[in-house]
């Protein structure tokens, strides 16, 4: 997702590591325990719990990044403590610019599909497809016929171009959060700044923001202090409420805006020129 040829939103590569605990040795689940809890910052207790389960696959870091998989694969080589530890490449969604334009872009859950936002609203355009292998195989794993394996390559997701201006956006965001905190504005504010010309949305912004990396973290300071003490429907309430696009989603009366809605239809029907001054 790019405004202007700046990435607003990438795809980068991410990794998932799981164990098979039946193939780690039994002289080596301590260690394997150990290990993962430290650089995957776990409770060892939980973790050697999982290395003792009698199933073939158990999820022990999801969406984490190269280095922290780098000191396993360096530990995994000095020790040779190899098997039962798996490292899969996988993806998430990275927002360089952190809140900006937040509830426009939205954001995309665990498993990289959108859930909010234009996100969410073009997710089947942006998402791509995954690849797979076909291989017809019998019920003891042996494969069937002389096919063998067919890859389907991946295709990629399509780019998205907005026509929000950087700039405008930022300038936007940084006078509506100072005019909120100045008039003390417990409701938040917005705005919306359109190109009269054609309707190309420039900027759109509501304040608070939020974070698209960190999309589950309250804005709010003293909601975050508390949010320990709140029952789960009101986290979600409160979630909800700051991923809103008030923007679009709220109405209120237009008031003086709706004037030129007023004058221009008297204008296009001749009931009134422009240089009439009759009020």
């Amino acid at each position: 997702m790019i405004v202007i040829g700046i990435i607003l939103a990438q795809s980068s590569t991410v990794y998932t590591v799981t164990i098979n605990p039946v193939k780690i040795a039994s002289e080596n689940k301590s260690k394997v325990a150990n290990v993962l809890a430290e650089i995957f910052e776990l409770n060892y207790e939980e973790v050697l719990e999982k290395t003792n389960q009698n199933v073939s696959i158990v999820n022990i870091a999801k969406k984490v990044d190269k280095d922290l998989v780098d000191k396993l694969r360096i530990w995994m080589d000095e020790t040779g403590i190899t098997t039962g530890i798996n490292i899969d490449e996988d993806t998430k969604r990275y927002y360089p610019f952190g809140s900006l334009a937040s509830h426009v872009i939205g954001f995309c859950g665990s498993d990289n599909q959108g859930l909010d936002g234009i996100e969410a609203k073009y997710d089947e355009i942006l998402k791509g497809k995954n690849g797979y292998i076909n291989r017809a195989q019998d019920g003891k794993g042996s494969d069937v016929g002389t096919d063998g394996e067919q890859y389907i390559e991946p295709i990629a997701g399509n780019n998205l171009v907005l026509t929000i201006d950087m700039n405008i956006q930022s300038i936007v965001e940084k006078y509506l959060e100072k005019a909120c905190i100045d008039n003390v504005c417990t409701d938040g504010g917005s705005i919306l700044i359109m190109n009269p010309k054609n309707g190309d949305i420039l900027a759109m912004a509501n304040y608070p923001d939020y974070d698209l990396n960190k999309p589950y973290t309250i804005s709010d300071v003293n909601l975050l202090n508390n949010w320990d003490t709140l029952e789960q429907s009101e986290k979600s309430a409160h979630l909800q409420a700051m991923w809103r696009n008030k923007a679009i989603s709220d109405t209120y009366e237009p008031g003086s805006c709706f004037k030129l809605v007023t004058a221009s239809g008297a204008l296009e029907e001749g009931i009134t020129s422009g240089s009439d001054n009759r009020r």
